[in-house]
This record gives structure tokens, sequence and C-alpha cells, in this order.
């Protein structure tokens, strides 16, 4: 269990999707102005890159990796993870419908998101096998929901602020973002020991 745990710290703080891999980077910048949306892209994101790695890993495991088709991995995880997420979208529609509801501006946002696939293809790269792939699925979901959080609540702050010109905008949330980054690279040691 401490492995599983220390895969999903790795994923959440040392191998941040935004902040290491600049994964889902869009979609993170355009909901990042308040608190509300950023917890609603979170919980989007958390149901995406779940079912983008239970949908993901099977398939590479059981039929890519069989066939030798590994040279098809990004474009039939496009294919899958698009399949998974949408099948999730109806789910949680029949299911669910109140938090649907809540969360259909968002699905929009999941499919487009760089960040499915990126977690498909480093799930592929270190073999984790299912339940570790699951960790790191939900690890990287909670980083990403980690930064986009404090993103929203900083930029509700910087709304406040007198900042020069230049430095108003996408700029100052790239600063904060460059910021950020160096901060959580300070939890290199903690996923390594």
């Amino acid at each position: 269990m401490g492995n599983f745990f220390a895969i999903f710290l790795a994923a959440c703080l040392v191998n941040n999707l935004i902040l290491d891999a600049m994964l889902g980077l869009p979609p993170a910048i355009a909901v990042a102005k308040k608190i509300e949306t950023a917890i609603g892209i979170t919980l989007a994101m958390l149901m995406a890159l779940t079912s983008a790695t239970l949908a993901s890993y099977p398939f590479n495991h059981y039929v890519l990796l069989p066939l030798d088709l590994a040279g098809l991995e990004t474009f039939s995880f496009i294919i899958v993870i698009t399949l998974a997420m949408k099948a999730a979208e109806l789910a949680l529609r029949r299911f669910k419908p109140a938090l649907h509801e809540q969360l259909a501006v968002f699905f929009p946002l999941t499919l487009i998101n760089s960040a499915a696939l990126g977690v498909a293809l480093l799930n592929s790269q270190h073999q984790h096998g299912l339940l570790g792939s699951l960790f790191f699925g939900v690890g990287a979901a909670t980083g990403f929901g980690l930064v986009v959080i404090a993103m929203a609540a900083m930029q509700e702050r910087l709304m406040a602020a007198a900042i020069p010109a230049p430095f108003r905008g996408i700029a100052i949330i790239l600063i904060t973002l460059g910021i950020m980054s160096m901060a959580f690279m300070g939890f290199n040691g903690i996923a390594n020991h």
C-alpha cells in the first residue's frame, strides 16, 4: 500500500501535470478565475483521468502489447479515452443528474485536454500495473486540482492588487505558475525517499 501512496504522491506533487509536464494548461488558465469553477473542473478532471486510466491500461496491456501494436498507442489512446470519458459522462447523467448539471460545462474541456492522454501515456511508460495506474491517475487529477484551485485563489487576490500594466492578464498567471513550479520542486525529495 505504501508503494501506491508513493505513486499517488509523486503524481500529485512531484510530477504534477501542469507544473512539471505542462499538460492541461489551457483549461487550467481558462477556469482559474474563481474558486467555484476551479473546483468544478477539478471534479470533472478527477472523473476524466480516472476513466481514462481505467480504459487505457487494459486496452494497452491486453490489446496493443500482445498484438505488437505499440506504435499505435497515441492514436488508439485518443479514441479509447474519448469513448471512456463520454461513457462516464453518460453514466453520471443517468445516475447523478444534479452533479451532471453542475459539471456539464466542464466535460468539453476534459475531452480536449492533453492531461488525459498524458496520463495514459505516462502510465504506459511507468508500467505500474492497473491499481498503480489508477493511483497515478487519481494523483494526477488531485495535483491538477491543487494547482487550479491555488491559481484561482491567487487570481482572486491579484484582481484587487495594483499590478503594473505589462504584468496584467496572462503574464502574471505565467509568473505565478513559474513560482508555483519552483515551490512544487521542493517535494521532489519526499517522493524519492
